[in-house]
């Protein structure tokens, strides 16, 4: 799956026939569970022929149940039986795979809602799941390379065509550092599993989007903080002065609801109020008020008007402060705060890909961008990838701001995101076959 479209399939690259909207179902259904898409994996990294008894042997299941799920990628016409072999009274099935990877091709919008968000689960879910294991592990931090980044932000045409040119030239950075790597692996040098993903995608349009307003010019300056009768949120103002900003912040970031505030403020920007957040994230209205205060108290929030909703005043804020602002000495923050920011950055970036798939927006647009997989790295392999993270995010961010410009400048928009990813994985990880 190395690149999708707007009205695409899933066929193989090899160029052979489809055979019509049957083929593309059969194909769809294939790649729609995540045995199948392990099976590929296990065929393909590295490439290698395979009995449906060998990988059952490998992954801890039933022979009867990889049988099953072999059968059904030759079917799709994902796998060949190339051999067979006389087992102890049974006959052992050899398969290859026809290609290591698919592409979307032109009847991917012809598929049922519920066919494609299989799909695209079952491609994304493991990977999904790997990152978060380690995150819960602290594992993602064995390496200050590891990256993992992701943002909604408003685009015109130009800056989404910019996104979908930026992604597929890291793509290809990777695949050729890959391919380097794996010249240098035949030498017998060390290596470890490791797991990348570069996705963009249109998504929903966010209630408040303050997309065409324009940044105010004190958009970062602070601003006197508000009168309160309430005591206890005098004395934490009280306990703050005087304290580093990093000290502080940190404190404010060992809680998740304000790390998904800042992120829901800022992805893509826009004007919130705790009512409006809590019905978005499930939480109840007075632990999002509570919240709001420590954010506006802080400078990362700021009151910019209010609401008079059936007897309530619902106060509404803008964001002074993205989330990331203050990561700059990320090294020296404490574990827990790490910990905190890297498990809300990936529920919000998985939340922005449930909601695009919910919403037929994931693939609602020409140039939407999927490349995963897991491959062997070694240390200036890792290093090298790395960088090329690194560079993409900068060029991305660039892109966001030079977007913003245009837009309020009049040029019409539309709500876009990225989420990119790359980590070490322990052992065979039942990852999705590599689409690099």
């Amino acid at each position: 799956m190395a690149r999708q479209h707007q009205s695409q399939e899933l066929m193989p690259r090899d160029g052979s026939q489809t055979g019509g909207g049957g083929r593309n179902r059969r194909v769809a259904m294939a790649m729609s569970h995540p045995t199948r898409i392990e099976i590929l994996k296990s065929m393909n990294d590295p490439k290698r022929r395979l009995s449906p008894s060998l990988f059952a042997e490998e992954a801890g299941l039933p022979v009867e149940f990889c049988a099953y799920h072999f059968r059904k990628l030759a079917e799709a016409g994902c796998i060949a039986l190339v051999d067979t072999t006389q087992r102890r009274g049974f006959t052992e099935h050899i398969y290859e795979s026809l290609d290591s990877a698919y592409a979307w091709r032109e009847e991917w919008s012809d598929l049922p809602k519920t066919l494609r968000h299989d799909v695209l689960k079952s491609v994304l879910g493991p990977g999904v799941h790997a990152l978060g294991a380690a995150i819960d592990d602290r594992s993602f931090e064995a390496h200050d390379e590891s990256h993992l980044s992701w943002n909604t932000i408003e685009l015109d045409e130009p800056g989404w065509e910019a996104m979908s040119v930026i992604l597929e030239q890291a793509r290809d950075e990777v695949r050729r550092v890959r391919k380097e790597v794996r010249g240098r692996l035949a030498d017998g040098r060390d290596s470890f599993l490791a797991y990348c993903l570069l996705t963009s995608f249109g998504s929903p349009q966010r209630e408040g989007s303050l997309a065409g307003v324009g940044l105010d010019a004190d958009f970062r300056e602070p601003h006197p903080l508000r009168p309160t009768n309430d005591r206890l949120r005098e004395r934490r103002r009280a306990a703050r002065k005087g304290k580093p900003e990093r000290e502080v912040m940190a404190k404010i970031m060992r809680h998740p609801t304000r790390v998904r505030i800042l992120m829901a403020m800022n992805t893509p920007r826009r004007r919130m109020s705790p009512t409006t957040f809590a019905r978005e994230a499930g939480v109840p209205v007075h632990h999002a008020a509570y919240h709001f205060g420590e954010l506006e108290d802080t400078g990362c929030i700021v009151l910019v008007g209010t609401i008079q909703r059936r007897g309530v005043t619902e106060h509404v804020y803008e964001p002074k402060r993205t989330a990331i602002q203050w990561t700059d000495d990320w090294r020296l923050l404490g574990p827990a705060v790490k910990q905190t920011v890297l498990a809300s950055v990936m529920r919000g970036g998985v939340e922005a890909i449930g909601a695009a798939v919910e919403a037929g927006t994931f693939e609602g647009r020409r140039g939407s961008h999927a490349s995963l997989g897991t491959f062997r790295l070694d240390t200036p392999g890792w290093m090298e990838v790395a960088e090329i993270y690194d560079r993409t995010l900068v060029r991305l961010l660039r892109l966001d701001d030079e977007a913003t410009s245009r837009i309020a400048a009049g040029a019409s928009f539309f709500t876009a995101s990225y989420f990119m990813a790359s980590f070490e994985v322990s052992g065979r990880s039942r990852l999705p076959a590599s689409t690099f």
